[in-house]
């Protein structure tokens, strides 16, 4: 076996462990977990500004918080679908 055949089986074997699949074509596992990793800390400060927002008192301020709100949503959207990289 050669090293590129070995770093596939590691990918697989890894990913079956981390996310209970055979792995995606060409995405290492590393890069599965960092594109995971974002994708949580996006949808948690995405909750934590809409909690603000509907707390929020100030017209302009809500105003902010509901276009921070979208901006967040869309690179939630992208990244989902594969269009941002890390």
């Amino acid at each position: 076996m050669n090293a590129a055949n070995m770093d596939k089986v590691w990918d697989s074997l890894a990913s079956q462990v981390a996310f209970g699949d055979m792995g995606a074509e060409g995405a290492t596992v590393e890069e599965r977990l960092a594109k995971a990793t974002k994708l949580k800390t996006l949808r948690e400060e995405r909750d934590k500004t809409e909690a603000r927002c509907r707390k929020g008192r100030q017209f302009t301020r809500k105003n902010e918080l509901f276009r921070q709100m979208q901006a967040l949503e869309k690179q939630i959207e992208e990244l989902e679908k594969g269009g941002i990289d890390k």
